[in-house]
């Protein structure tokens, strides 16, 4: 099956609606962040609406939308995605746009990769407006966790139960990661042998291993 072509519409800001259903949402830092990066690059992805009936529902880029309305204002007209779907379709294409599952991942070349980034900016602020630093401090977190929760530790509590004589004792963080990849290798009650510290000894771990 061919991919088809995209009608691309200007559309004055003012007649496009927000979909009521969107299930994302954003901080108030992300969103400072986002609105520097369009400031610094322009928006550089075009908002998806259905015009299916003249409904001009926003489908994907309700963040970028709300940015843009606040800082351009209602009259002003920008090029848009324009596509005309049923309800049903407008409600999967929403999903399929913030579906973390139907994109990509960074790869263990990105560390060095914003290493050399920050270098060659030479603007702090620039970092710190685009959340660069926050990236490489939650990629190092995700990649502590996958090395101490490999494949071959799950394989061990799957098949024994236990890491032997020795215990460990999990962060709510670090336990909902053990749960999933135990029910994820199809023996889910497995995870009522693991058990968890509470909100004020999490902390004291964690500040512990900082």
């Amino acid at each position: 099956m061919s991919i088809p072509q995209i009608e691309t519409r200007r559309i004055r800001l003012g007649d496009l609606h927000p979909a009521s259903y969107n299930p994302r949402t954003i901080t108030e830092a992300n969103r400072d962040g986002l609105k520097a990066s369009m400031q610094r690059f322009g928006c550089v992805e075009d908002i998806v609406v259905n015009v299916q009936d003249g409904r001009n529902v926003i489908v994907g880029g309700h963040q970028r939308y709300e940015i843009l309305l606040a800082e351009n204002g209602p009259e002003t007209t920008w090029p848009c995605k324009a596509v005309y779907l049923s309800g049903p379709d407008e409600k999967a294409l929403n999903l399929a746009l913030n579906n973390p599952h139907l994109q990509g991942r960074f790869s263990e070349a990105l560390p060095e990769h914003i290493r050399q980034l920050q270098a060659e900016l030479c603007d702090e602020m620039v970092v710190m407006d685009l959340r660069i630093r926050q990236l490489h401090e939650e990629l190092e977190q995700v990649q502590v966790q996958e090395d101490f929760f490999d494949d071959e530790a799950v394989n061990r509590i799957i098949q024994t139960g236990q890491y032997g004589s020795i215990t460990f004792v999990f962060t709510a963080e670090q336990l909902a990661y053990v749960k999933q990849a135990i029910a994820d290798k199809g023996k889910p009650w497995l995870t009522d042998q693991i058990s968890t510290l509470c909100e004020q000894e999490a902390a004291c771990l964690d500040a512990a291993h900082r």
